[in-house]
């Protein structure tokens, strides 16, 4: 099995360190605090992928980074994605630091909460991982409502060799970095990609590369008569089969998302082809007490956090599109929910509405980027455990699994903390009717996504299956896996990190 990508993931993750000297101050002491959200989205206009993230609040008086300083050790890591080193030089001065577990292909974007003492500020970094120490993030802004877009920073701490030994992120795997730059030059704007040597111009940028919107989140308690949860979906599959979006929902048990054995709804059917959660989440939405989406891909390794209220007697259901397959899913079907939980794994299932061609043509996954699904299966058939890859046709053996692929760790959220690591927000459903009935019809609009409100629009990307599109994350995506395929291996934590 491919080892977890830590948060150094499908490139290596960000450079984020306090800089030493007088800045340095240590944290206040039990001054109460301030929730914020801070949504990240990639708004490059390439195939550049950022890694995962850290954010952190600080006294103003500190920097994580500085234009024209030089980089601490930790952001020198931008380079090669090791987060120890980064999280350690926060220590003692940050006043809350979250690390995300995903990666934010072109348009995914990931929502962050975070503590703050009044006059802190925040700083974030994550790295660009087709560069060679390329970084993106905020230094020291002001915890202000909204939307702030960030450049690319160089870190002068290696040589822009774009060479594909040189460069750790895919489809390239390098080493995890390439030679210093010797003295090591001080932060500033990246100049890009030259398409000098491996790294070709498809991977370069103009204009910003990442949108942090920031807003306060008043610490609330879970609605009357519900107790709040938080689910940490892994990819833990053996091969390298990556996940889309999820949908995740607490409702009575007398519903059903999905079953084994049943008719999937034109919800499921439509995430299990295409990978677009909304229409599922919206058959949820008139039963559910509460409904979760995501916005970010897992890659094999990389971890999500949902926050979901459930009533007494709620159950959960879960399910996310193996995106190399025509209509495979995994998920939870009416998990029963206590205060002491255990983690479950997930298998994969086949949603029964699509033949399995494994024609590049009717995959959408990456890299085959076909068209949003293949040729019905007429009658529709039953959910029904996936048979796996079979290797038939264009989607090889690689991308197919032995046992779970996904997994679901639950727990109650802690009632005088709220905040988890990467904790991914989509839209909300509260409505609790009367009388519960089976799930699967269309209720309501789609899900909700993050919205962006500055002035310059990010740039219209491509969603799972989305072949009518330029397949921009999909292949972005289709090089990762490659890389895995190709024996890179980094270090990741399986589960966001409370700090």
């Amino acid at each position: 099995m491919f080892r977890k990508l830590a948060a150094t993931g499908m490139a290596g993750i960000l450079a984020f360190g306090m800089m030493a000297g007088p800045h340095a101050v240590s944290a206040q002491g039990m001054a109460a605090t301030k929730t914020y959200e801070v949504t990240i989205t990639n708004i490059t206009n390439s195939m550049q992928g950022l890694s995962p993230f850290v954010v952190a609040t600080h006294p103003a008086s500190a920097h994580a980074w500085q234009m024209g300083q030089t980089a601490s050790d930790g952001l020198a890591l931008a380079r090669e994605g090791m987060p120890d080193k980064l999280a350690s030089e926060l220590q003692g001065v940050g006043t809350d630091v979250q690390t995300t577990h995903a990666h934010l292909l072109p348009g995914d974007s990931i929502t962050v909460r975070v503590k703050a003492h009044d006059g802190d500020v925040l700083s974030a970094a994550g790295m660009l991982i087709q560069t060679n120490d390329g970084f993106t993030g905020l230094d020291s802004v002001a915890l202000s409502g909204g939307d702030k877009d960030a450049m690319a920073y160089d870190a002068g701490a290696e040589d822009n060799t774009e060479a594909k030994a040189d460069v750790p992120g895919p489809p390239f795997g390098g080493k995890n970095h390439g030679p210093d730059t010797n003295p090591r030059q001080p932060i500033a704007p990246h100049p890009g990609i030259s398409g000098k040597a491996d790294v070709t111009a498809d991977f370069n940028w103009s204009g910003p590369v990442a949108r942090f919107s920031i807003k306060e989140a008043p610490a609330a308690p879970a609605p009357a008569g519900t107790s709040a949860y938080d689910v940490t979906v892994t990819n833990i599959n053996s091969g390298m089969q990556g996940l889309s979006p999820l949908v995740v929902a607490a409702h009575p048990a007398s519903a059903h998302a999905w079953q084994m054995g049943q008719t999937a709804s034109a919800g499921l059917a439509l995430l299990a082809r295409e990978g677009m959660p909304d229409m599922l989440a919206s058959e949820l939405k008139g039963v559910a007490t509460d409904v979760q989406t995501t916005h970010a891909h897992l890659l094999p390794g990389d971890s999500i956090t949902v926050r979901v209220n459930a009533k007494a007697g709620d159950v959960l259901s879960a399910a996310s599109m193996l995106i190399q397959t025509n209509d495979g899913f995994t998920g939870l079907d009416n998990m029963a929910l206590s205060t002491s939980m255990a983690d479950k794994d997930a298998m994969a299932y086949d949603a029964g509405a699509e033949d399995n061609t494994e024609a590049k043509a009717d995959v959408p996954g990456p890299p085959f980027g076909g068209k949003n699904h293949g040729p019905d299966t007429t009658p529709p058939q039953p959910v029904a455990p996936h048979p796996g890859i079979s290797g038939k046709a264009d989607v090889t053996p690689d991308f197919s699994w032995s046992g779970p692929v996904a997994r679901f760790s639950v727990h109650p959220a802690a009632a005088e903390d709220t905040m988890m690591a990467g904790a991914a927000q989509g839209s909300t459903s509260q409505a609790a009717p009367a009388s519960a009935p089976s799930l699967g019809t269309t209720t309501s609009a789609g899900s909700t996504s993050n919205s962006t409100t500055s002035a310059g629009s990010m740039p219209s990307m491509p969603k799972t299956g989305e072949g009518n599109n330029p397949s921009i994350w999909l292949a972005l995506l289709g090089a990762a896996l490659t890389l895995l395929l190709s024996g890179f291996v980094v270090r990741r934590k399986a589960a966001p990190t409370n700090r």
